[in-house]
């Protein structure tokens, strides 16, 4: 194994990519993971602004508005947990 580099994604990481899709096998994993205390709720809204801000520049960037929307459920239904602001670029 000496010849090989792994890269994976931090377990937040991969729980706000699943927001994109967002069906129900992907709500399931989010739920599971932050169920057994993989995903701390403060560094979640961290890394979800971060792609915000990365995704406002986009051609995708039309979707962010739903992809908050999915967030708040997460924090809702699954953190319990008020609502974060997140604030969009004035354009969308």
């Amino acid at each position: 194994m000496r010849w090989f580099n792994l890269t994976v994604l931090d377990v937040v990481d991969v729980v706000v990519s699943k927001i994109a899709r967002f069906d129900a096998t992907d709500r399931s994993d989010i739920d599971a993971m932050i169920r057994k205390g993989l995903v701390d709720h403060a560094v979640f809204i961290e890394r979800f602004r971060d792609a915000v801000d990365e995704r406002s520049g986009a051609a995708s960037a039309d979707q962010l508005p739903k992809y908050v929307e999915r967030l708040h459920t997460i924090e809702r239904d699954m953190f319990g947990e008020d609502e974060t602001d997140i604030e969009l670029p004035s354009w969308i």
